[in-house]
């Protein structure tokens, strides 16, 4: 029970930590597009 408990937070935190990295890499590409928007004026 404690080892299945353990291993569903863990997973819990995989799945938080890769949530959010792809947030973060979606906001940097955007920042960068509209970097680059503003550039190309």
């Amino acid at each position: 029970m404690r080892i299945a408990r353990k291993y569903r937070a863990v997973k819990f935190e995989f799945l938080q930590e890769a949530l959010y990295s792809s947030l973060a890499n979606h906001t940097l590409w955007v920042i960068a597009r509209s970097n680059g928007c503003l550039l190309s004026r």
